[in-house]
């Protein structure tokens, strides 16, 4: 094989990270495609549109509109993705090359710089963090793909990472001086990035005498919230939502196009989050008796009745209070919404 073929050989080489990340991209445009067939679809059943439009949307907009504008405001846009893909796909490029370069295949690049990445006591650990970076960004957005959970911004992130370790490999290996620098840098691109970025400012830490990071505080009311576990309380902080009240007045159309749970958990989680902002944890009290959110709440019968009464008494309430709760509820905006696509 001549020379200009282990040109385009090593160039080829090169280029396959990138090519992974442009299937990534045009698999994920059906994936997006869903997501919009979703919203329409729910928004054509019975009321809703009208009721959603009460609640959250725009007299002039039709179900295509909304779902568009969800789709655009939430960065799910086309070219939002194509930018990140391009992003992370460049840096990932010019990772690639330096090994490529690294490893004696013919680039066609300025011979000093040739020189300089061969000879550079620093090289091996960079393309370990990269390396490390770019299995662990792979498995995370391929993990995403496979819920449909894939955003912009995920993709810009791992692109992101391959820079933080890129820098974090070589002061590793400058601190540590083991033969061994190179495998604890592929292992640093495999642990998070807040974790990383942690473990890189310690020292700096330490050195100015700043207290720890504070931990961040989870609402405790989330725990009152049935079926919300640990990794959708994760999921809804991506998405902005850091407590019970924030999750109970949230666009549900919104947290389907962030999160991609499933539309009935969603429905579900806001409903109950809706009646713990106004009775806070006495909502465990009445799960015995069949009430798990505000719908149910607002379909009790007016009182005088036995139910207003039990309940008053199991809520530490007056009768007239229980009945100003759901008429509160029964005209709020929200509650119907959720209740007309529970029904449709």
């Amino acid at each position: 094989m001549n020379f200009d073929g282990n040109l385009i050989w090593a160039w080829m080489i090169i280029f396959i990270p990138a090519v992974l990340y442009l299937w990534l991209f045009f698999s994920y445009l059906q994936v997006v495609a869903d997501k919009r067939n979703e919203l329409q679809r729910i928004l054509s059943r019975g009321g809703a549109m009208s009721r959603y439009i009460t609640a959250y949307g725009s007299q002039n907009e039709n179900p295509q509109q909304v779902a568009a504008r969800l789709l655009i405001r939430n960065n799910y846009a086309v070219l939002s993705y194509l930018r990140a893909f391009t992003f992370t796909a460049l840096l990932t490029t010019m990772a690639s090359t330096v090994a490529v370069v690294r490893a004696g295949l013919p680039t066609g690049l300025p011979e000093t710089l040739i020189g300089l990445i061969r000879t550079s006591p620093s090289v091996p650990a960079v393309l370990a963090g990269c390396a490390g970076a770019f299995v662990w960004g792979l498995y995370e957005l391929l993990r995403r793909y496979r819920v449909g959970d894939l955003t912009p911004s995920g993709v810009y992130f791992t692109g992101i990472r391959l820079l933080v370790l890129a820098g974090v490999g070589p002061s590793l290996s400058t601190v540590l001086n083991t033969e061994f620098s190179w495998a604890i840098a592929f292992g640093l691109g495999v642990i998070p990035l807040n974790t990383v970025a942690d473990i890189a400012g310690e020292p700096a830490r330490r050195a100015l005498k700043l207290a720890p990071a504070a931990a961040a505080n989870i609402d405790p009311l989330f725990s009152n919230v049935q079926g919300l576990t640990t990794d959708m309380i994760d999921r809804l902080y991506e998405a902005g939502i850091q407590n019970v009240q924030q999750l109970a007045f949230t666009d549900p159309l919104r947290l389907l196009v962030r999160t991609n749970l499933d539309w009935k958990v969603i429905l579900d989680l806001i409903d109950q989050s809706f009646l713990i902002v106004f009775i806070g944890n006495k909502i465990e009290k009445l799960r015995p008796i069949g009430i798990r959110g505000a719908v149910e709440f607002s379909s009790l019968p007016e009182n005088p009745h036995p139910i207003i009464t039990e309940i008053a008494a199991i809520l530490e309430y007056k009768p007239e209070e229980v009945e100003l709760l759901i008429n509160a509820l029964i005209g709020d905006p929200t509650t119907s919404f959720i209740g007309e696509l529970w029904s449709s």
